[in-house]
């Protein structure tokens, strides 16, 4: 594998005018059969020769039918035209092992993990192949046959086999660190760490020099998020014969995401500057910079663009520093990388995306612009945005949430006041906000939490199905909810570190559970915080989503969003005033100690000076607003939009009169239905509304009419 990052020079640029597929389509087809997923990625082949998803998913389907010469004859072209995707390192290492290649397999492997250093098959594969110091004591003999058994049959992927007599020989031999080992392994295989783990720890308690069995346990506990306990597992490893840039890589990522900056940028130091072919070290070294507020961050970046120029992750990072000086050399390593045609969609739209910041930093306005929306043109082509879902669950939640429902449960939830949410559109602000209360004694910030989702997701699958919601919640009793609030407090319990009275959840979109949160929580703390909606638009349509947000592709989308957010926070404002606090992020820089003195005294908490030096709190903050977060409070937020006027004619349409009432809400009709198709005099204003499927009406006062 000489030169492994090296880009092959020559592409058939022949257009195609479809056929591509996502990551996320990819995943989908190989999680329901290895055959539909040959068949959906030769569908999109057909068209499509070129698409390097459709490639990795047949080639994913031919290692589930243990077809590995064919994946090999996929696989080995892939990982040279597209030496940035980890599957394809991953693929071919399987392929290799599979057909007796071990040294190549090894090598694979590795690349694999610089790409994803925390994949768990990569890691646990490696495991396998990698040769570890023998147990110095002789009584623990591995050579028993049915030790033997469970290896070959984990080698084949016999899991049911492996799995069965693991725990034959656990059972048989509940004393010896390898029946131990081969057990855990079992387990991991069927997705069982929470059992595997504790035989891990069992086996090295009786052979602490069993280097086999802490490889598994530290990787493991690693790439389970046990981020702590890992740590001292990879130091051991380091101290013996164990000591790879990639375990190194591995345990100064685990001290970054247990927010040990300091510790994170010092263990990369000490070895960083031998990794001249691991770009993904590079890349996780200049994150755990950027959390440290290092601003050495581009430099590490940068070098990783440098390993590999195809390296699109490290573009999007480096696009992402705003201190970064683009040149029109760099502009032009990314335009040379957009002209090609073999590109996964997903990294066309980052390219499109980084140049589009390089461009606005540039000062290029009209340019940038064109890039940005065309990072989201692409992805919209295999994310389509269907929002008819929520808006219907918002509808739905307005007519639930009326003041009866409310009387009638009311003092139902848990009676803590913990939690803090923090709620509202996405590039609002938020993350300052939080990281502003963060630096109070009595506050820990936990970030982005997905636990309200999660019970939501539960209940209505529960239910049959998302449209039951929220009218589900009809059926709940008050035990019910107080059972609710009581396993929320137990989830995010388990995610503090200290033991402050009060903790923040900055999870944006729960905003439309702000009800939900009063029924379960009625005690919690709820602050909505609201930025200029072409601002807070613009931010959105500038900043790339990968994953959610599906509607910030489109600028008249994104006006619509917002309109949607307002009416619903509107309605929770009237049927229960006061409970949400509004922080207008305009009036939080324009005048930041009276603002910040208000938000505290909401709270209940005493006035702290380091509120006002949010930026010396050093956390763990892992959203589009790091770097932010970590600088003192600007200006250069407010009023952005102005630069992109003339192309935001979409969103200032969807707008509507939200964006001439802000700061303060335009008046909303109340939810009204019709059976009758015909024309109906109705609303304050006496306007004419025509009816389909019920009555169409426009939702804001002021506006006299639609056409039928």
């Amino acid at each position: 594998m000489s030169d492994p990052w090296s880009v092959a020079a020559s592409y058939d640029r022949s257009a195609h005018g479809g056929g591509w597929m996502s990551a996320a389509q990819a995943v989908e087809a190989m999680n329901t059969s290895s055959a539909v997923a040959e068949a959906r990625a030769r569908a999109v082949l057909k068209v499509n020769p070129q698409d390097p998803q459709a490639k990795g998913l047949l080639a994913g389907a031919f290692l589930a039918q243990r077809r590995w010469r064919e994946a090999r004859a996929i696989l080995e072209p892939l990982s040279q035209t597209q030496p940035q995707m980890e599957f394809a390192w991953r693929g071919l290492a399987l392929a290799l092992a599979r057909t007796g290649e071990s040294m190549r397999a090894l090598a694979a492997f590795e690349r694999a993990l610089d790409l994803e250093i925390r994949g768990k098959e990569a890691w646990f594969a490696l495991g396998n192949l990698l040769s570890f110091p023998e147990l110095r004591e002789c009584k623990w003999s591995v050579d028993g046959a049915e030790f033997a058994e469970i290896r070959q049959a984990l080698l084949e992927g016999r899991i049911d086999d492996a799995d069965r007599v693991s725990l034959t020989a656990a059972d048989l031999h509940g004393n010896h660190p390898v029946a131990l080992k081969l057990r855990a392994d079992a387990l991991i295989e069927k997705s069982r760490w929470p059992e595997a783990k504790p035989l891990l720890a069992r086996a090295l308690d009786l052979a602490s020099d069993y280097w086999s069995a802490r490889f598994r346990y530290a990787t493991m506990l690693f790439v389970h998020g046990e981020y702590a306990q890992c740590v001292p597992q990879f130091e051991q490893l380091l101290r013996s014969a164990c000591d790879t840039p990639l375990l190194r890589g591995a345990q100064a990522v685990a001290l970054a995401l247990d927010g040990r900056y300091t510790a994170a940028v010092k263990a990369f130091d000490a070895f960083i500057a031998n990794c001249e072919g691991l770009p993904g070290l590079w890349q996780e070294y200049g994150r755990a910079l950027r959390w440290a507020g290092d601003r050495r961050m581009s430099t590490a970046f940068r070098k990783a663009t440098e390993i590999l120029p195809s390296y699109f992750v490290a573009w999007y990072a480096l696009a992402t520093v705003k201190s970064f000086q683009w040149d029109d050399a760099l502009i032009g390593q990314i335009q040379a990388q957009l002209e090609r045609h073999d590109l996964a969609i997903e990294d066309r739209s980052m390219m499109h995306f980084a140049l589009g910041k390089a461009l606005d930093a540039l000062g290029r306005y009209q340019e940038a612009f064109e890039n940005f929306r065309a990072s989201k043109a692409t992805l919209r082509k295999v994310l389509p945005y269907w929002p008819r879902a929520s808006q219907t669950a918002w509808r739905l939640t307005r007519l639930l949430f009326s003041p009866a429902f409310l009387r009638k449960h009311a003092g139902a939830g848990s009676p803590a006041s913990d939690p803090v949410f923090i709620v509202g559109m996405p590039r609002a602000g938020s993350t300052l906000v939080e990281q502003i209360l963060s630096a109070h004694t009595q506050v820990e910030g936990l970030g982005e939490l997905t636990i309200l989702p999660t019970f939501v997701e539960k209940l209505y699958t529960r239910a049959g199905g998302p449209q039951r919601w929220p009218l589900l919640l009809q059926r709940m009793q008050p035990a019910d909810f107080r059972a609710a609030g009581e396993e929320y407090l137990r989830m995010a319990g388990a995610l503090r570190k200290t033991d402050a009275p009060y903790f923040t959840d900055k999870q944006p979109n729960n905003f439309q559970l702000a009800g939900l949160i009063r029924l379960i929580l009625p005690n919690a703390k709820i602050i909505d915080v609201r930025r200029h909606p072409l601002d807070c638009g613009l931010s959105c349509f500038h900043h790339f989503f990968p994953k959610g947000h599906l509607f910030a592709c489109d600028l008249g989308d994104i006006g619509e969003r917002y309109v949607d957010y307002v009416r619903l926070m509107a309605h929770f404002d009237a049927v229960f005033p006061g409970k949400v606090y509004r922080v207008i992020y305009e009036r939080l820089v324009d005048d930041f100690d009276a603002e910040v003195r208000r938000l505290l005294d909401y709270l209940g908490l005493p006035f702290e000076a380091g509120c006002l030096r949010f930026f010396e709190n050093r956390r763990t903050v892992i959203t589009l607003s790091y770097e932010q977060v970590f600088m003192p409070l600007y200006q250069s937020g407010v009023g952005q939009w102005r630069t992109y006027e003339a192309w935001l004619g979409p969103l200032r349409d969807a707008l509507g009169p939200v964006l001439q009432a802000y700061p303060d809400v335009p008046k909303f009709f109340p939810e009204v239905s019709a059976t009758s198709r015909a024309p109906r005099n109705l609303g304050e204003t006496g306007g004419t509304f025509g009816s389909i499927r019920g009555l169409k009406q426009f939702p804001f006062a002021g506006r006299a009419s639609l056409p039928g």
